[in-house]
This record gives C-alpha cells, sequence and structure tokens, in this order.
C-alpha cells in the first residue's frame, strides 16, 4: 500500500491546530481574569464613593480627606478605563484566534478527507490486484490441464 504523500502536511495541520486550541484556551483564561478584574475595580469604585458619602453626610470630613479620597476614586477609574481596553483588545484577539482555529481546523478536514479517498482508492486497487493475480493463476491452471491433456 502506497503512503499517504500528504501525511507529513495533514501531521503539521494537526499540531497546528492543537497548538491555536491551547492559545484559545489561554486567550480566554486571561479575558476572564480581566473581567474578574474588572468587576473588582467596580466594586471598589461604588465602596469609596459610599465611604466617602457617608463621611461627607455625617460631617465630619476634612477637605484633605475628600481630595485624598477623590484621587483614589479617579485613580480606581483611570484603572477600570484601562482594565476595559484590556478585555476589549482580549476579545478582538479571540475572535482572531476563533477565526484562525476555524481555518486550520478546515484545512485540516480536507486533508483527512483527501487521506480517506486514498486509503479507499489503495483499497480497490489491492483487490484488483488481487483478482488479477487469482485471474492468472487460473489462466495458468487452465492451460496446464489444457496442455496436459
Amino acid at each position: 500500500m502506497a503512503k499517504f504523500r500528504l501525511q507529513t502536511v495533514l501531521d503539521l495541520k494537526q499540531r497546528l491546530e492543537d497548538a491555536q486550541q491551547r492559545e484559545l484556551g489561554m486567550l480566554t483564561q486571561q479575558r476572564l481574569r480581566a473581567e474578574e478584574a474588572l468587576q473588582y475595580l467596580a466594586a471598589q469604585e461604588r465602596e469609596q464613593e459610599e465611604a466617602l458619602a457617608s463621611r461627607v453626610h455625617g460631617g465630619r470630613l476634612h477637605i484633605d480627606e475628600v481630595r485624598s479620597a477623590m484621587s483614589y476614586i479617579d485613580g480606581v477609574r483611570a484603572s477600570i478605563v484601562a482594565q476595559r481596553d484590556r478585555a476589549a483588545e482580549l476579545e478582538a484577539r479571540i475572535r482572531d484566534s476563533r477565526t484562525r482555529l476555524t481555518e486550520i481546523a478546515r484545512e485540516r478536514n480536507v486533508l483527512e478527507r483527501l487521506r480517506e479517498r486514498h486509503t479507499e482508492s489503495e483499497a480497490v486497487e489491492s483487490g484488483r490486484r488481487d483478482q488479477r493475480a487469482a485471474d492468472e493463476l487460473t489462466s495458468q491452471r487452465y492451460a496446464r490441464q489444457a496442455w496436459e491433456v
């Protein structure tokens, strides 16, 4: 049986697909962590705003404390914006990674079908060779019998 000539290409596509799946998994985990960090920052912002509001209503707050609290809240807001940007960037990378994975899988599937066709045609050809050999033996046997008579 002849070897499938594109087997090395098929093996390469399989390795590429596996690597792309790993990359997609890694990016997905990073996005989840970014979303968790974003939720944490949003909770921090709410807590600090509520704490500042309660201290202002209580009337026991100095102007320097207000400035300090507002500065902290502004820093948290800046971190939220940066984290949203990071999450959006990761989402774009995930889309690209999925697209590449789909493309690689499609190419691998085409090669798999070619290999299956190759295997089938080899089986048919092997059957034909076996049949020719059997026919040749039968012809030789018949010729011997005819010759002996």
